[in-house]
């Protein structure tokens, strides 16, 4: 190599790196620095290393490659971070489930930033503390079938932890939940859409839902809020503090029993039990749970129901909320039929500006628009004279 060139071929490349180390040695070479004022420069690396991508570990998304490796090395790399799920035109594949650190938030852009599990009895995401799930398409196989156990087979699932946020996530084909949180404290599961999950009895129970919060450990506070929930599974949100403590909101929420071509199912192939179930077999002091502002409707049995033992919970508000076309079932079911049925005892209760039309029930003394058992005809009445029923 002659002197000229050699000294042309240093200059180039302590410029642009040579070799393998070629794109790191450029990146962290040329800087940037943003338009507003006051912002400070930095290189483009350094930009380039603010978020991570499961595509930078190797992620294809093209519904035929097996991405859990990639996707957990990626969850790895990005604990106490953000990690981000691309778009993509079919799905990424997990054949597993996958275990989100800590502090971790996952992103993506709604219908397309689409995860698909292909294993039975797998969840897809184990979430830890302080764990935030957004804009992420969470899919199960899409095989009908029973689960065995209700703590496996949802889309998105964090037992005993804290400070949980599940937001704008899409949620189908799951046999136990779309989304479930169980014994876990500060959960807010917020603007979802669940659909195309299924009925089934997992562990013996009929809780395949849409949305679960189950918990036997005291001190939950909870929010749910804004989702809507379209399946035919048993029910679209299913609450359930087992004699212990909480704070639970569910309000503005829509449960609606919909088919595959986004039609209300007929009734006379309905599996939808309820729209909202609160507080079922919760026993004495189950906290306070308000059930505000939401719209239940095209269910075999009813639209709101609380079954909370001889006590029930604490305090219960049911305010505002719009049931319709509740009721369809001729089994053994009927004799809880309503609108809106509270089963045992509540110490402190408001129910009231509900509107209960179209029930599709028996009329008989004790079941119809709203049902309360074990309070007297006179008392029941005077509840249902603060809702519209139709």
């Amino acid at each position: 190599m002659s002197p000229k060139f050699s000294r042309i071929y240093k200059m180039v490349t302590s410029i642009f790196g040579s070799g393998a180390s070629a794109p790191a040695t450029s990146s962290a070479l040329i800087s940037y620095i943003r338009a507003e004022a006051n912002a400070l420069s930095r290189t483009v690396q350094n930009k380039l290393r603010d978020s991570i991508s499961i595509k930078d570990f190797g992620a294809i998304g093209d519904g035929t490659t097996d991405d859990t490796t990639a996707i957990s090395n990626a969850l790895s790399a990005a604990a106490g971070r953000s990690l981000e799920i691309p778009c993509t035109d079919s799905y990424y594949k997990i054949s597993n489930e996958l275990t989100v650190a800590d502090g971790t938030t996952i992103y993506g852009y709604g219908w397309t930033s689409r995860l698909k599990q292909t294993t039975a009895t797998k969840n897809i995401f184990l979430l830890g503390n302080n764990c935030s799930v957004i804009g992420v398409r969470c899919s199960g196989d899409g095989v009908a079938r029973n689960a065995t156990d209700f703590t496996e087979e949802n889309g998105i699932y964090a037992t005993g932890k804290r400070n949980i946020v599940i937001e704008r996530c899409i949620v189908d084909g799951w046999q136990s939940a779309g989304i479930q949180v169980r014994d876990c404290f500060n959960a807010q599961i917020l603007n979802n859409f669940c659909y195309g999950n299924y009925y089934s009895f997992p562990g013996g129970t009929s809780v395949s839902s849409d949305i679960i919060s189950y918990s036997g450990v005291a001190g939950g506070r909870i929010i749910i809020s804004g989702n809507l929930c379209l399946s035919d599974n048993s029910q679209g949100i299913y609450v359930s503090p087992q004699q212990v403590d909480h704070d639970i909101t569910i309000v503005n929420n829509i449960c609606l029993t919909l088919d595959a071509n986004w039609a209300e199912k007929a009734s006379g192939s309905l599996n939808r039990r309820h729209g909202i179930i609160v507080s079922y077999g919760g026993g004495g002091n189950s906290g306070r749970i308000t059930v505000a502002g939401n719209v239940c409707r095209n269910t075999l049995v009813g639209g709101i129901y609380s079954s909370g033992g001889a006590s029930g919970q604490h305090a219960l508000t049911i305010t505002g909320n719009v049931c319709s076309l509740n009721g369809f079932s001729s089994t053994s079911d009927n004799t809880i039929c309503g609108g809106i049925t509270i089963n045992g005892g509540v110490p402190a209760l408001v129910l009231s500006n509900n509107v209960i039309h179209d029930f599709q029930g028996t009329t008989a003394a004790g079941v119809g628009g709203i049902t309360y058992n074990g309070r007297s005809e006179e008392h029941t009445s005077e509840l249902q004279s603060r809702s519209a029923i139709s």
